[in-house]
């Protein structure tokens, strides 16, 4: 094989050329028109659309960070149940990734909705079902599956919002969801240190719930 390779005319320099002469070029994309995140932020829907985002991702990053303790308060679970709880939300937060992919191309909008209403639900019923084996399951499916969606809802919802400059806004989005788990963490450390885990929830919840409210004023067209 050696040798046929070095015959005449077929050194490596002609195999490359041969090997480069077939690859079909790229299509050539347009380029998109300047558009920084201060001309983003002036478009109400994008303005709106990362409060909502800011809102309940970081409800859910205060409560989530502390799940476990939440779970032995309340259901009384040991490290069986709660891994088994988990494995339900990471279970329960694949399908609603997948789900609200799927919701999202249609309705955005709506898509929202339901996930930010569905984590303040979870919030709540963590402490007023969540006391029994069944009703924790089903908290942490239903919290799994609202959070699971939300980062696939809310790049799509940006999206479909400055299309013109989508990739710009796909980068302010994604800065702005980063910073809201770390926001998120923070605030729940604090809230526990001081007010504990009853309080942390009710905070929690309060604030998905004020993330719907604010989903309302998100256009209807996205």
């Amino acid at each position: 094989m050696a040798r046929r390779l070095r015959t005449p005319g077929c050194g490596w320099r002609a195999l490359d050329g041969g090997a480069a002469v077939r690859v079909a070029p790229l299509p050539a994309r347009p380029a998109q028109p300047g558009g920084g995140f201060g001309v983003l932020l002036r478009i109400p829907a994008v303005r709106i659309g990362l409060a909502v985002i800011v809102l309940v991702v970081t409800a859910h990053f205060a409560a989530y960070t502390y799940v476990r303790p939440a779970l032995e308060h309340f259901a009384g679970f040991g490290a069986t149940e709660l891994a088994v709880m988990l494995l339900v939300y990471g279970i329960f937060g694949v399908a609603g990734n997948f789900a609200s992919g799927a919701g999202a191309q249609r309705s955005a909008r709506r898509t929202l909705l339901v996930l930010a209403g569905g984590i303040g639900i979870a919030l709540l019923g963590v402490q007023f079902v969540g006391t029994t084996t069944l009703g924790s399951a089903l908290t942490t499916a239903l919290w799994g599956a609202a959070y699971g969606g939300l980062s696939v809802c809310g790049q799509i919802l940006t999206a479909q919002t400055a299309p013109e400059h989508r990739e710009s806004v796909t980068g302010l989005y994604v800065g702005v969801f980063t910073a809201s788990i770390a926001s998120g963490a923070f605030v729940g450390g604090v809230v526990i240190d001081h007010s504990g885990l009853p309080m942390l929830l009710w905070l929690s919840a309060a604030v998905a719930i004020a993330g719907v409210a604010l989903a309302t004023r998100v256009p209807a067209a996205t």
